[in-house]
């Protein structure tokens, strides 16, 4: 993925376009919590947008200066939140490919292939979030197509442990790479 983020030079000049746009569905959040509940307070949400929070408070404490984290630890109030979250995405690095997990694919929406190697199914999801999809759909269709040009490649796939024979097998249609 760190070949595919070097060559994009894209996800820099739309680095601050999705930080306002994460910004704005931040307040867009808190503005519906503050509806449904009547307040922005964590012992007042039900748990899965407490959960949500949460998911974020993380990404929070890994980007924001330990002050603002600190007064929000303190003061957990909508003010707070929202300027935790503007200084984390201030800190915070540009939008970038990740691959977040290896999985089976039992949880997998939608169709999927899998890759057998022994007794082991490797299955790849990509997706591409709301923004990008939205606002940049042929970028993000020319990211995809690199990553999967990458994932073709012999040097991606010796690492894996394939041979090119296996995951050409495996590329059009037969699912079985043993």
């Amino acid at each position: 993925m760190d070949e595919i983020n070097k060559e994009k030079k894209f996800f820099k000049k739309v680095e601050n376009v999705y930080k306002d746009a994460i910004m704005l569905e931040q307040k867009r959040t808190v503005s519906r919590i503050e509806r449904i509940f009547g307040g922005f307070a964590l012992d007042k949400m039900k748990i899965e947008f407490k959960e949500n929070i949460m998911n974020d408070m993380k990404v929070i404490k890994k980007w924001a200066e330990k002050d603002v984290v600190r007064r929000l630890e303190k003061d957990f109030s909508k003010r707070n939140f929202l300027a935790a979250v503007r200084n984390a995405l201030k800190n915070g690095p540009a939008p970038e490919v990740t691959m977040d997990m290896i999985f089976r694919g039992d949880l997998s929406h939608g169709p999927k292939k899998e890759l057998r190697i022994g007794q082991n199914n490797i299955v790849m999801q990509i997706e591409i979030n709301e923004f990008f999809s939205r606002f940049y759909p042929n970028e993000a269709a020319e990211i995809i197509c690199d990553i999967i040009e990458k994932i073709k490649s012999v040097k991606k796939y010796k690492t894996m442990g394939l041979s090119q024979t296996q995951i050409v097998k495996f590329l059009r249609g037969g699912n079985k790479c043993n």
